[in-house]
């Protein structure tokens, strides 16, 4: 171990410095930071982030501004709901949006944890619903969300109601699932999942892995030329090591290495599933994002933090 680096395997080194080290770009312990993206925009660029505690979208800048560019969320949704999350050290109330994507339009599209819908915000500000419902029963708690480049929206929902009667107008769907959204149609792909949560594809978008949180597993689909997912394979089991932290959030860089949170950290791991290296971090992860000025940036959310760590290249 050298810095804040665990190394199983020296290709580790191909990605992160020796001597790499996790610096604190914010810190909030009320909040509950997810869903960081990346936006390159003139010469400096951006990163936008949730803190789903407040129902906000945030925007830090280099120099360590940090400002609001949407908020509200709960009182424009039809449907949103309180869901209290245990984080062991305190308890949380998660209404607002949750994990973040930019279309083809550069369009932000969220995934509404509390809200129980995939929304929109269109670059006037105004936003739209573009899911809530399956088959006439409500999403429950949608969770992350990736954009294909045909343009289709993959997202996972994270929960299933089966405490609620059919009867009743809010009762959601029964299962934990992964969604994809195209032209104003919703499609369930697979949904034998504890709970459905970071998704993130292969460079050629030949596969796509999903991660079931509770389960501490990493799955990876064979995605067909409509879109569908086909074979599913185990691509990574979490459950050997006891430290705190679960698969969350996850990435995938242009040569097929996937970063997913779990124990301890950040786990990197090769195209075939070999774990490289983790990243340590002194709270539980939930999310990440590559960026920067020249993209070698690796930006990592916990529920109170928001971090950064230098890559040895730009992984995209």
């Amino acid at each position: 171990m050298v810095g804040d680096i665990i190394s199983y395997r020296d290709k580790v080194y191909d990605i992160l410095p020796e001597d790499a080290s996790v610096l604190a770009l914010l810190e909030d312990h009320s909040a509950f930071f997810e869903g960081p993206v990346w936006i390159s925009e003139g010469a400096e660029g951006h990163l936008i982030f949730t803190d789903i505690v407040r129902e906000l979208i945030l925007k830090w800048e280099e120099g360590g501004k940090v400002d609001v560019i949407a908020d509200r969320f709960s009182q424009t949704s039809t449907n949103a709901q309180s869901l209290t999350f245990d984080l062991g050290n305190r308890s949380v109330v998660l209404r607002g949006p949750d994990g973040l994507a930019l279309d083809d339009e550069g369009r932000i599209v969220y995934c509404g944890f509390g809200l129980r819908h995939l929304g929109r915000i269109e670059k006037g500000g105004r936003r739209t619903v573009l899911a809530e419902r399956y088959r006439g029963r409500l999403l429950n708690s949608p969770n992350d969300v990736i954009v294909k480049s045909d343009k289709s929206i993959y997202f996972t929902d994270s929960s299933a109601d089966v405490t609620r009667a059919d009867s009743d107008p809010d009762k959601g769907v029964s299962y934990s699932g992964v969604y994809r959204w195209s032209e104003g149609e919703i499609s369930l792909l697979d949904n034998d999942f504890s709970t459905a949560n970071g998704l993130a594809f292969s460079p050629d978008e030949k596969y796509l892995y999903v991660n079931d949180t509770r389960r501490k597993l990493i799955w990876r689909f064979e995605v067909d030329s409509a879109g569908l997912l086909g074979t599913r394979v185990k691509f990574c089991d979490m459950n050997d090591d006891p430290a705190e932290g679960v698969p969350d959030g996850m990435k995938v860089d242009k040569v097929g290495n996937v970063y997913c949170t779990g124990p301890r950290g950040l786990w990197i791991l090769s195209p075939d599933g070999a774990k490289l290296g983790v990243i340590r971090t002194r709270e539980r992860l939930t999310n990440l994002a590559f960026g920067g000025r020249d993209g070698s940036t690796l930006f990592m959310t916990g529920p109170s933090f928001l971090w950064r760590v230098r890559l040895a290249r730009n992984p995209l």
